[in-house]
Formats: structure tokens, sequence, C-alpha cells
């Protein structure tokens, strides 16, 4: 089904150039150079089983976030004007949606509805979020009247979600995912500064999640939970838990910027568990996951890590089950994965081919270079444990 990622700096390698030359020339071109497959060189990950891919499409202009649900695959994509326009690749062939483009990149998720038909969710904004590049994530505090709508795929318009019931006036409600007609989403409440996890049960009724970890800003008289902000980054909604992207915005993280965790929520009330962590600077590089999505009980996502001068940057498929098993599959050493979405045993990943000294949320090359990312397929990611390792929560 989904998600989102966080930003991401320098690749590790580049595809050869033949595939180079196929990405530049467009979809065609393209698919006669699939399959392709992937090993793993970078430091740290010794050489395995490969993870297998695909190649689906290029993706000129893609913001680096991705969701799908039964064979329809979609992600946000920037024409020459600056608008991001919501765009699927289905039964082969790539167009955009009957929805209105908007200013930033769509928090959209594909799930089932009640009846089982693959259908979008995404926010409406009559103020959209900021972005910056001190803040490379979109800043929810900063975005006003946003509420939920829907677009069942294939099938009609956008429209609001009915029987949702509304919050304040000025409060906004973001980051939705779909299971079988709940949907779970982000509120943030005016004058707010943490959000809240909602899930919309029988009758329209709306329960409140267990979220991540509040702010707190460290002042002389102590930490004051009223500044800063907490919220959600992206997240997936699937039978059994919620696989919550969580962002912390304070000075009681790790490291000098923003602290991140990954979270398996279960829907049946029992504590959240923390499935990875991270941060977005510090002294030397970064380590962030991203792109979650609900598996059975547990959490499938990237993990990010590297930066600057220490490290080679890489990007690993990770699962994590509850209460504790950790598993990853080999770093790919073609393609740096920068955005992932689960649809059944079928992963979705979008894969950057192209060296960058910089690059933000919904920014980077692939947005700005042609041929600098695409799309490919995976059936089967080959996982094998980690023993002995536990996230830290990034906070203090």
């Amino acid at each position: 089904m989904t998600r989102a990622r966080q930003p991401r700096r320098a690749l590790v390698s580049c595809l050869g150039g033949a595939l180079l030359a196929a990405l530049a020339a467009g979809p065609a071109a393209v698919a006669a150079q699939a399959p392709v497959p992937a090993g793993s060189t970078t430091p740290g990950n010794p050489p395995g089983p490969v993870v297998a891919s695909t190649l689906l499409s290029a993706l000129p202009g893609a913001a680096q976030s991705l969701t799908a649900y039964q064979g329809w695959v979609v992600w946000s994509a920037r024409d020459a004007t600056g608008a991001w326009y919501l765009t699927a690749l289905h039964d082969g062939e790539v167009a955009r949606l009957p929805a209105a483009p908007r200013s930033t990149p769509f928090d959209a998720d594909a799930g089932p509805d009640s009846q089982g038909r693959p259908t979008l969710v995404f926010s409406r904004c009559t103020r959209a979020p900021t972005s910056t590049k001190t803040a490379p994530v979109p800043d929810w505090a900063t975005a006003g009247g946003c509420r939920i709508h829907e677009l069942t795929l294939g099938h009609g318009r956008e429209h609001r979600l009915a029987g949702l019931p509304a919050g304040g006036p000025r409060d906004s409600d973001y980051a939705p995912s779909i299971w079988r007609g709940q949907i779970s989403f982000a509120r943030l409440p005016a004058g707010a500064h943490t959000a809240r996890i909602l899930l919309s049960g029988p009758r329209g009724r709306l329960r409140r999640l267990a979220g991540g970890t509040p702010p707190c800003v460290h002042t002389v008289s102590g930490c004051s939970p009223q500044q800063g902000h907490a919220g959600a980054l992206a997240m997936d909604l699937g039978p059994h838990v919620l696989a919550l992207s969580w962002l912390i915005r304070a000075t009681n993280v790790t490291g000098i910027a923003d602290g991140t965790e990954l979270l398996s929520v279960p829907l049946d009330g029992h504590a959240n568990a923390l499935a990875d962590s991270g941060f977005f600077s510090g002294t030397c590089g970064y380590l962030t996951p991203n792109s979650p999505n609900a598996t059975g009980a547990g959490v499938a996502y990237l993990l990010d890590s590297g930066g600057d001068d220490c490290a080679q940057d890489a990007a690993s498929f990770e699962l994590f089950s509850p209460p504790g098993a950790r598993q990853a599959a080999p770093a790919v050493a073609d393609l740096l994965p920068v955005a992932e979405a689960r649809d059944g045993a079928v992963t979705y990943w979008i894969g950057e081919n192209k060296p960058h000294a910089d690059s933000y949320y919904g920014y980077s090359d692939c947005v700005t270079a042609p041929g600098a990312c695409s799309l490919m397929r995976s059936d089967t990611i080959p996982f094998a444990p980690i023993p002995n390792r536990r996230p830290h929560p990034p906070t203090y």
C-alpha cells in the first residue's frame, strides 16, 4: 500500500549506461531493459541473495512517495508549472488520475473501501503545509483547513469523504489511510503541538489510537511540552495494525534536527511497538526509517543510512514483527530505494540512479533531472534475520 519517505542525500552507485540511455529514451525503451537484478555491495551489507527487480517505468518529476493496491501504483508527479498531479500505473499504462492538482506532493494512500474496491484517500487543505531546505518534510503545523478526500480508482472523480466526523473549523486532518472502509488519519487541533491519530469505526465514530513520542523543548524551568511539534509523516492501515511514521520536531531529540519513530500500532488496543527510529542530521550522517507498510501484525519499511563524508548512503528493505523480531534484505547496489509500497506479496519501489549532493522531500533529482528515478517491482524480497538489534528511542 504505502508510502512516503524522508530526505535523501547521495547515491551509492549509478545504473549502467544502457539502462540510463533507456530511461532517457522513455518508457518504451525502458520496458526492453527489464528484468534488472541488483546485488549488495555497500559497506556493512555483505554480498548475499539479490533483490531481483523488474523495471516498470521512468518517473520524471516524481515525489519520493508511493502507494499501491490491487495492481494500482500511485505517486505524485510535478509538471513544468510546479503543480503536482496524482499519477498511476495500471495495466501497463501510466496516466493522470481525475483529481485536481495541488502545490505540494499528495499524502495519498491506496486500499480497499467497504466494498473491496481499490480506493485512494488524501487530504485537501485551504492552506498547504510548508516545506523548506532546513525542514525538508511537510510541516503540517503550518497547514490549515485540511480535510480527507477519496477517489475510487478506475471510477468517478474525487470527493470529500462522507461520514467522517469533522473536527473544529481550524483543525487539520491529513496523512490518511484506508482499509475495508475504515479510515485512519492524523488530526492536528488548532493551537496544538501534537497530532492525534484517529481511526473511524462503526457508524462513523472515531477512536483515538496511541501515537508517538510528544515534543519537548528544554527551557530554564524544565521541559515544555507546549513548544515544538510532533505528528504523523505517513501511515498505512492494515487489518491488524497501523504502520506509523512519526516526526518529532523539538529539542529533546538525538542529533541536531528532527527525530523519527516508526511504530507498529495494534488496532486491538495493545501497546505500540517501536520498529525503528532515526535522526535527520547529526555529527556525521543520518538514519531514517520511512515508507511504512502494514504487513500482518508487523511493519515493512525502508531504512536509510549514511550521509556527508563519513559513510556511503545506503537503503535497505526492512521487516519488523512484534514483539521484536527484525529482518533485512541486502541493500540494492544498482539503485537506491527511496520509497516502497507493498501490494500483497509484491513490492513496488522507486529507485534513484543519478548521484546528487542534496535532495529533500519531493524535491530531489527525481523531480529535477530527467531519467533520474524509475519505478521498480520485486516479487520476492530475500529477508534474513537481524539478531540483537534494538532501536533506541530518538528522544532523551
